[in-house]
């Protein structure tokens, strides 16, 4: 697992409960989500005017994107920023993650840092909406599917809190079972 230090550092304050305020620069920004295509959308204002931002992705200590903050926002324009080009569409790659990332995943935080690591998206972890889980559920949840791993799978349905998501979960197993039982691949 590959971890940067401004990663590292978000991480461990996230963790934190007493820890200090020490800031690091920050630009200005904001998530929209993870639609289904696995595209993380948001914007971000350059800390260098006239500059783009290349920006990562991790989730769960795992780089899972890259890419420039470029694409057009009429939106934020009429809100009084600038730059209207601040748009980003990050396409992520779901695979990179673990899937025991299934047991602790209502409680992760995208981090969302520029390439150079010196400055963060906003405060630089932003929640996971329920549409954001669902969608990493989705996919962690077929993969555990195709390798087998329904030890972990079973675990986590019983064990799970996350009531929509679990809930998300139990369809797609009625879904995958009866497709398996159409297939006779049980």
């Amino acid at each position: 697992m590959l971890k940067a230090p401004l990663i590292s550092y978000l991480s461990t304050m996230a963790k934190a409960s007493d820890s200090c305020s020490i800031s690091f620069p920050r630009l200005v920004g904001r998530l929209d989500g993870l639609d289904q295509q696995a595209m993380l959308r948001g914007w971000c204002q350059s800390a260098k005017a006239g500059h783009q931002v290349e920006l990562e992705v991790w989730l769960g200590g795992v780089r899972l994107g890259t890419g420039i903050a470029r694409e057009d926002r009429p939106d934020v324009a009429l809100q009084g920023l600038a730059m209207r080009e601040c748009g980003f569409a990050i396409s992520l790659d779901l695979d990179a993650l673990s899937l025991d990332l299934l047991q602790t995943l209502k409680g992760e935080r995208w981090r969302i840092v520029s390439s150079d690591h010196r400055f963060s998206l906003g405060r630089g972890d932003w929640r996971l909406t329920p549409d954001d889980r669902a969608v990493v559920m989705d996919h962690l949840l077929r993969r555990s599917l195709a390798a087998n791993a329904l030890r972990a799978v079973k675990a986590w349905l019983r064990q799970g809190t996350d009531t929509p998501v679990v809930a998300s979960a139990r369809y797609r197993m009625v879904e995958w079972a009866a497709v398996s039982a159409i297939a006779g691949s049980w």
